[in-house]
């Protein structure tokens, strides 16, 4: 516990990545890999921006999914047991 903390003050600072829309288009093609996503819709190497359109469309479903998921489910209850005194 007496060891001595190695802190990275830099990395705390906000910096604007200015190849921003690049690199999301670069992890967006690595997480439809890995996840095994069609490549129909990629947004790799130029792909029109009418891909873009659809998967707001898929991001809009989901969301109504999942609220639709949550209104029909049971209440939390908790049972961690922290309230205890």
């Amino acid at each position: 516990m007496d060891d001595e903390i190695k802190t990275e003050e830099q990395l705390d600072i906000f910096r604007i990545d200015p190849e921003f829309e690049k690199n999301e288009k670069m992890w967006t093609a690595i997480k439809k890999e890995i996840l095994g996503e069609s490549d129909s819709d990629s947004d790799d190497d130029g792909s029109s921006s009418g891909s873009d359109s659809s998967s707001d469309d898929e991001e809009e479903d989901d969301a109504a999914a999942h609220a639709a998921a949550a209104q029909s489910s049971a209440p939390i209850q908790d049972m961690t047991e922290q309230d205890l005194s």
